[in-house]
């Protein structure tokens, strides 16, 4: 129909109507709940296409609307979907698990049936989730099933102490100190340390623990070493323990019937005993931790001991490892050597000249029995301290000395009183010497004083001594000295000391063990105020005292009972054990160990010795000053022949080696009397024994004297005359000088007796005449016909005088004089 207005007809439109399809769908299973439908036909089975909707709604069941495509002639449609509602797997409850622990069997199938397989494995923590996933096609969830999780416990035990090699370990505790229990294994192993290891109970959250054992080995005493023989009253040798296994925990001795043990507080190896007085074991105890004690082997050290009935000996002759006990009487015409020495049941002792005695420990003399050593014997001991007990007796000979005459003692035993030592002598004629003045002084009362150990005292002969030479025997009573002593002195000063002990001392030994740098200065004269009181030694060797009566020429030995002058370096003079030795004869001193070629020389008048000199050619000697060789002059008579050193007087002089025979040896003479003296040879040794000449050179004569042919006899005024002589060992091409210098200085005048000398040397004198001051002729003497000349019966007054001398040739010489 047309719109109004228009001028239109009404026309008709004939429409085709087709039909509605109504969707029709294939039947679709059902579905879980909450799952997702992901693909619905997009095509209905008679052909009409669409979309569908809404999602599932998770209901037992679940709509779904198919909406056809526009422009298609179809309705829609509705499916229905069945829901099958999810099952929630359940399941029984699974016991805690140990940390650490596998989880090998979670259920497949949940209680309530579900089939599905668990994730993830145990985590550690203290619980463990693991998930539940049913198999697929089965409306389930998804489950969780939560394990504790027991955190293991490491078992702890308390320290167990160690065990001894061997021993089987019963009872470890089966309970840690922190609750855990369980079992131990292995067994010990016997090794330095055991590992055990502990196994907690099964089902019990625990680690295993270990547990280390100490095993100390099994002791072994091993065996001591070092048992000897030795002396009564000494020490044991060092006793050593060897061979043994674990810690020293102390010593052990026994006595005879070596049943009762005592203890000895030692921990070292090695031991050494005290003072022991019978045979005794010594043992060592051991013990390794805390197993079982053990003893080592022991080692005895046996007292050896021999008696002396008055017939014989016990058990053998004693040695230096035997006790000698003499209790009976016994003459000693043998050496003996022992370790100690007893002296009892009143038995009487008597060591013959010559022999001696060796004891290395102490001597010791009971009350009413007697020790007496003679005249050169000898008492040497080594121990170095003194344990000697009760008195011996010491007889000890002078040199041949007469009324009036001196000798310096020292006493070799303990509290021997002066006066009593010398009971003739007089009390005023004791004398100590006084370093500090160089001068001796009266002892104040001998009486009462005794010998000061290791102390010089000068002491006049017994005033009922022979007044013609007569050997003076000293006895000595008291404890013997024996040990090293320190004695203070003054240092740089002369010093009287004196031989300490009942036995000989090495001069060597003395003087280089304090460092001596000059001689040893030893009384030996018989009275003559005219003459050096003293004998000499060095290093060198010694010079006697020829001037005072005395041949005897130190050798190195300083005997028993000697005092003597030195000259102390320091303010200690050392005396010990070491320097004493054994000497019974009166040899020469010689020593094989070092060389020495040596001349001694004697100065005399008439037949008075004045003084002996010596030159030694030796090691370590130069022509200067040598310490402890060269001697000087002790300067005590002004009569001498010395050896020149530095313008300096010394009776002996060492020179150096090699020797070499263009040598000079410079002298010096001085006197104090005029008169007629000779020079000659006492005594030589080394090189000088051979064919070695030795000349003496008179410088004023000009005369070379073979002196190992004859003595040398010359005349001298008083005076010093340090550049006449020499010792010269080649000679000049003559031996006598063929035109003799006759002068001034060739004449010698010297009164004797109150008789006047003249001395020409080698001029013939024809005249002698004597003037005064003024010229007038006192005597004449015609026809001498002599080289010298005495002028008897000539006794003018105290005056100048003028000697008139021709010789046989007519040369006059005239020579001034105070006669």
């Amino acid at each position: 129909t047309p719109t109004a207005g228009l001028c239109a007809t009404t026309a008709t439109l004939t429409i085709t109507v087709n039909p509605n399809t109504i969707p029709t769908f294939a039947a679709v299973p059902a579905i879980c709940a909450g799952a997702s439908l992901s693909a619905l036909p997009t095509t209905s089975s008679n052909g009409v296409t669409g979309t569908w909707a809404p999602a599932l709604n998770n209901a037992a069941t679940t709509l779904y609307t198919f909406t056809p495509t526009a422009g298609l002639c179809a309705t829609t449609a509705t499916l229905t979907i069945s829901v099958t509602p999810n099952t929630i797997p359940t399941f029984a409850a699974v016991p805690a698990i140990c940390a650490g622990a596998s989880l090998s069997a979670l259920p497949t199938t949940s209680t309530n049936g579900v089939t599905g397989t668990w994730a993830p494995a145990l985590n550690n923590a203290a619980t463990t989730l693991y998930t539940f996933t049913p198999t697929a096609g089965l409306c389930a969830t998804t489950a969780t099933l939560t394990i504790t999780v027991n955190p293991n416990t490491i078992p702890t035990f308390a320290a167990v102490a160690p065990v001894c090699a061997g021993t089987t370990l019963s009872a470890l505790p089966t309970t840690s100190t922190n609750g855990v229990t369980g079992t131990w294994a292995p067994a010990l192993n016997n090794a330095a340390t055991t590992l055990y290891t502990f196994t907690p109970t099964a089902g019990l959250c625990a680690t295993t623990a270990t547990l280390t054992i100490s095993v100390n080995p099994a002791a072994i005493g091993g065996a001591v070493n070092g048992g000897t023989t030795i002396c009564k009253g000494s020490s044991s040798d060092i006793l050593t323990l060897t061979g043994y296994t674990g810690n020293i925990i102390r010593w052990e001795s026994a006595v005879s019937p070596f049943t009762i043990w005592t203890t000895i507080t030692n921990l070292s190896n090695t031991y050494t005993s005290g003072i022991l007085n019978e045979t005794t074991q010594f043992r060592a105890v051991v013990q390794s931790g805390s197993c079982n004690i053990v003893n080592s082997t022991p080692t005895i050290v046996t007292i050896g001991n021999t008696t002396w009935n008055g017939t014989s000996w016990s058990n053998g002759i004693p040695t230096s490892a035997t006790t000698a006990i003499i209790s009976g009487n016994y003459n000693a015409t043998s050496n003996l050597s022992a370790c100690s020495l007893t002296v009892n049941n009143n038995a009487v002792v008597i060591v013959k000249s010559g022999y001696n005695f060796n004891i290395y420990g102490d001597v010791t003399v009971n009350s009413g029995s007697s020790l007496t050593f003679e005249n050169n014997t000898n008492l040497i001991q080594s121990k170095n301290t003194n344990g000697n007990s009760g008195d011996i007796i010491i007889r000890r000979q002078s040199s041949p000395l007469m009324r009036q005459d001196y000798i310096m003692w020292s006493a070799p035993v303990a509290l021997q009183q002066l006066q009593s030592f010398s009971p003739a002598t007089l009390s005023n004629r004791f004398y100590t010497y006084d370093p500090l003045t160089d001068l001796y002084v009266n002892v104040t009362n001998p009486a009462t004083t005794n010998f000061a150990l290791g102390t010089g005292y000068l002491i006049r002969v017994p005033n009922n001594h022979p007044t013609t030479p007569t050997i003076w025997e000293g006895q000595f009573k008291g404890v013997p000295n024996n040990g090293n002593y320190n004695l203070t002195v003054n240092a740089n000063k002369y010093n009287a000391i004196g031989n300490p002990y009942p036995s000989t001392v090495d001069a060597d030994a003395f003087i280089i063990a304090n460092g001596i740098t000059e001689a040893l200065y030893f009384w030996r004269k018989t009275n003559n105020t005219n003459s050096t009181s003293y004998a000499t030694y060095t290093l060198a060797g010694g010079t006697a005292n020829t001037g005072g009566g005395s041949t005897t020429v130190p050798n190195g030995k300083i005997q028993v009972g000697q005092g003597f002058l030195v000259k102390a370096t320091s303010n200690t003079i050392l005396l010990n054990n070491a320097m004493r030795i054994i000497n019974n004869d009166n040899q020469f001193f010689k020593s094989n160990q070092l060389e020495k070629n040596r001349i001694w020389l004697n100065l005399s008048t008439g037949t008075t010795a004045i003084n002996q000199m010596m030159i030694a050619y030796m090691k370590d000697a130069t022509t200067g000053i040598d310490i402890a060789i060269d001697g000087k002059y002790i300067n005590d008579n002004q009569t001498a022949l010395t050896s020149n050193i530095n313008e300096e007087e010394y009776v002996i002089q060492g020179r150096s080696l090699p020797f070499e025979d263009t040598d000079v040896v410079p002298l010096n003479f001085k006197t104090n009397i005029g008169g007629s003296f000779t020079i000659d040879i006492d005594h030589v040794d080394g090189l000088f024994s051979n064919k070695q000449k030795i000349f003496l050179k008179d410088n004023l004569t000009g005369i070379e004297h073979d002196i190992k042919t004859s003595a040398y006899t010359f005349d001298s005024a008083i005076g010093t005359f340090n550049n006449r002589f020499q010792i010269v060992y080649k000679n000049s091409a003559t031996l006598e000088v063929k035109n003799p210098v006759f002068d001034e200085n060739s004449i010698i005048l010297f009164k004797q007796n109150e008789i006047l000398n003249i001395n020409t040397n080698r001029t013939i004198m024809k005249t002698v005449r004597v003037f005064d001051i003024r010229g007038r002729l006192i005597l004449e003497q015609e026809n001498v016909n002599a080289t010298t000349i005495a002028l008897k019966n000539f006794i003018p007054e105290q005056q100048a005088l003028l000697i008139q001398i021709t010789s046989d040739e007519n040369k006059v010489v005239i020579k001034k004089t105070i006669y």
